[in-house]
């Protein structure tokens, strides 16, 4: 699943971000990262969550940035402890939609008709 959002930075210039899962070396992060045709040494990305794990099936959800005004946190490539950039599962996706009001959440296929009991 790639959720698109896009940022205006001024008169005809924008950039596409997408929500991403990034695995780094103080934890796994979640959020709208730049998407960048020359990858650079830093992924900038908005509205960062923390995600961990608790056991049992259970996911930790918390803002990165906390006690601050800012929203955008640059990280090193050199940080990371898995190069690639991941999609997240749907259920995080929605999750994360709920906490900064996207407003969109994609409800699970529902077979019709619906099965009886």
């Amino acid at each position: 699943m790639k959720l698109n959002v896009m940022v205006d930075l001024g008169p005809q210039e924008y950039k596409e971000m997408s929500l991403k899962v990034v695995y780094t070396e103080f934890g796994i992060l979640l959020g709208q990262v730049e998407e960048q045709l020359n990858p650079t040494d830093v992924i900038t990305m908005k509205n960062p969550l923390q995600l961990a794990p608790m056991g049992e099936g259970r996911l930790n959800i918390s803002p990165l940035l906390i006690a601050t005004t800012e929203n955008t946190v640059d990280i090193p490539r050199c940080r990371l402890l898995i190069e690639n950039l991941l999609e997240p599962e749907q259920q995080i996706a929605n999750k994360y939609n709920e906490i900064f009001g996207a407003g969109i959440i994609t409800a699970k296929v529902i077979p019709f008709p619906p099965p009886k009991h």
